[in-house]
């Protein structure tokens, strides 16, 4: 089961939600359990890197999906995994940005690289202070 807890200024972890309120009322008093403490990665920046995507789709014409920007987006940025066929080609396959298989720390690094891009190649004409400006209701 995966429980949410936050700490409070006692020292003490609690739920975030009902589902993990729920999860840990079902525990004997005294129970022993194991878990492994994971930052969850920040669901605003994720919301913001797709609003950046659904900016820069609207102004361009040559990627048919919001997938396929990404798609490009990750190779540019190299976000990437090589893979040799069995003709021994080289092809790139984009890595996941999904939360569980990126860290916060590596998903900062990939925001960055993506903005920098799309500015250098799909938003010509705005700077990354306006950028961000558009952009701040997302974080």
């Amino acid at each position: 089961m995966k429980v949410f807890l936050k700490k409070n200024k006692l020292n003490h972890l609690e739920p975030t939600n009902i589902d993990s309120q729920n999860a840990i009322a079902k525990l004997v008093v005294g129970q022993v359990v194991t878990c492994d403490i994971k930052q969850p990665r920040n669901i605003k920046h994720h919301r913001k890197m797709f609003a950046l995507l659904g900016l820069v789709f609207d102004n361009q014409s040559r990627y048919k999906s919001v997938n396929d920007l990404l798609t490009e987006i990750k190779l540019k940025t190299g976000h990437y995994k090589e893979h040799i066929t069995t003709k021994g080609k080289i092809v790139y396959v984009p890595k996941s940005i999904a939360f569980e298989n990126m860290k916060q720390l590596e998903f900062n690094e990939f925001y960055e690289l993506a903005v920098n891009l799309c500015l250098d190649h799909f938003l010509t004409d705005t700077t990354r202070e306006i950028l961000d400006k558009e952009l701040e209701g997302f974080y």
